[in-house]
């Protein structure tokens, strides 16, 4: 809180947690521009796949109806459309460093035309429509990005019931899944649960890796190995 009353602009991403603290964060510096760098992004529901989820503590703010999926920073081109919003809330607040930040724009902007093709180029002989399970649905942009469908565990804040399970793994029986992909920063329980119903295993697949561009290309390779 200290650091942001001495900054000019926020980036938000729309995050749930940014619903809550955006006020908050408006009213410690209110000089603070904050930039919705999700501007100009249609995001797309979490949709539950199927029935009979149970609440928990977790995620309280999404687990209403209508929500939409926040993670748009798993889609190479979306990340592409943020990069723009960025550049241009720089320049409009820092004018005179408008070549730097134009500069540098352009060479990340190739950056991920690059990772995108390499992406797109791993998949080219994955079928289109060909599901994945994951155990928190953080990639759904990233699926819809490269031909794929995610089979959500868990669905807005929601761990499936009993009867639930039952249902997931029947259907990753059904498609032939063999693998669960879970988020470290979450329980694997009902991933490892599914996991040993199909004969399958647990793999990680972070979003929130630090080392964004590399991370992606080794979940991208993840991915590859275990689909059909």
């Amino acid at each position: 809180m200290v650091k942001l009353t001495e900054s000019k602009i926020y980036f938000a991403v729309g995050v749930f947690f940014e619903e809550v603290w955006l006020k908050k964060f408006a009213d410690v510096n209110p000089e603070m521009k904050i930039i919705a760098t999700q501007n100009g992004i249609e995001k797309i529901p979490m949709k539950r796949h199927l029935h009979a989820y149970k609440e928990t503590h977790l995620h309280k703010a999404v687990a209403r109806a209508g929500s939409k999926d926040p993670h748009i920073w798993l889609s190479p081109p979306f990340v592409m459309l943020q990069a723009r919003n960025i550049l241009d809330a720089l320049v409009r607040v820092d004018p005179t460093n408008r070549g730097i930040y134009e500069s540098n724009y352009k060479g990340f902007v190739t950056e991920l035309v690059d990772l995108d093709l390499k992406i797109s180029d791993l998949f080219a002989d994955t079928g289109q429509g060909t599901r994945f399970m994951v155990y928190h649905p953080a990639w759904g942009y990233f699926a819809k990005a490269y031909g794929l469908i995610q089979i959500p565990v868990e669905m807005e804040g929601k761990k499936p019931t009993p009867r639930g399970l039952q249902q997931l793994i029947r259907s990753a029986k059904k498609d032939g899944i063999k693998v669960v992909f879970a988020q470290p920063q979450f329980s694997t329980k009902s991933a490892e649960t599914i996991a040993k119903a199909i004969g399958g295993r647990v793999i990680f697949a972070d979003p929130l890796a630090f080392d964004w561009a590399k991370n992606l290309l080794l979940v991208t390779s993840q991915f590859k190995a275990v689909l059909k």
